[in-house]
């Protein structure tokens, strides 16, 4: 078993969008009438993080792995144990686990972001754009730890699956628009 110490920060320009569904919020959402859903947004945008007693708004585990997994998948890295060229770490990331629920900031330096979104996930039609506001950061890092169960992931290929994650997939809400990229600052084995 290894366990390694992570710090990664948003690239330039690359801001981290938080929206996190939660049952009491579908919940309200279902109860509003179309004409309230924009003030609804302006004051219950915040209430899209997940923050812990102390305010402080929380960077998803989910996110975290399901990034490392896509890397895996997407980039092709061929574990130095394999006894087949064919052989991905897409399988093997999943047994990876995050450790700690690392903190982002205080809730107070997040800010409004909003867009047009599609409204019905089914439909691509246009009339169905939304306006949804979402908690925003535009400068973070963050510190974790990663467990490997079985010990077999090299430092350095774990630091290029995080690399690759970073640069290509990110996360958080908006990646699309190349938000929630970012870059490893540190990978350190601790035990």
């Amino acid at each position: 078993m290894k366990t390694y110490e992570i710090k990664i920060k948003n690239m330039e320009g690359s801001p981290i969008v938080c929206n996190t569904r939660q049952r009491e919020l579908d919940l309200e959402m279902k109860e509003l009438k179309k004409n309230e859903i924009e003030e609804w947004e302006e004051k219950n945008w915040l209430r899209k993080a997940v923050t812990n007693k102390k305010g402080e708004v929380l960077l998803k585990r989910e996110w975290l792995r399901g990034c490392i997994i896509n890397a895996a998948k997407s980039s092709k890295l061929i574990p130095h144990f394999a006894t087949s060229k064919k052989e991905t770490y897409t399988k093997y990331v999943k047994s990876l686990a995050i450790l700690d629920q690392p903190s982002l900031a205080h809730k107070d330096k997040f800010e409004a972001w909003g867009e047009f979104v599609n409204g019905n996930p089914s439909s691509f039609r246009s009339s169905s754009k939304v306006w949804k506001i979402r908690p925003m950061l535009k400068n973070w890092n963050v510190s974790f730890k990663i467990m490997d169960p079985f010990g077999r992931m090299q430092k350095k290929e774990l630091k290029e699956l995080l690399e690759y994650g970073g640069m290509i997939i990110g996360i958080g809400d908006a990646r699309e628009l190349r938000y929630g990229r970012f870059t490893v600052e540190s990978i350190k084995e601790v035990n």
